[in-house]
């Protein structure tokens, strides 16, 4: 579990982020790139995919969708994790804090 978001103690609670600026500060990489890998292939049907170069994840451009053409939000995502504590955080920090940021 440290592994996923370290902590002096796995005793000590898991902090609690209000604004991604928070987040940011001392994320946890596993987390920040799935909470935006969630966010990015959930956002259309058609994303493409992403990618990772020398260690980075590489989120290409979204294309706007033509005049009048509806995009599709039909894609699923399952998210397996050896600790279900650690739910809670993945989702505050991709479902809420990301839900409004541009990735």
């Amino acid at each position: 579990m440290g592994v996923c978001y370290p902590r002096v103690s796995l005793k000590d609670p898991l902090p609690t982020f209000n604004t991604l600026q928070e987040w940011t500060e001392i994320k946890s990489t596993k987390f920040d790139i799935c909470a935006r890998m969630c966010q990015y292939i959930l956002s259309r049907d058609d994303a493409p995919d992403v990618t990772f170069e020398n260690g980075e994840a590489i989120f290409p451009p979204v294309p706007s969708p033509a005049p009048g053409q509806a995009i599709t939000q039909e894609t699923k995502i399952l998210i397996y994790q050896d600790f279900p504590s650690l739910g809670a955080l993945l989702r505050k920090v991709g479902f809420r804090l990301y839900s409004n940021y541009a990735l």
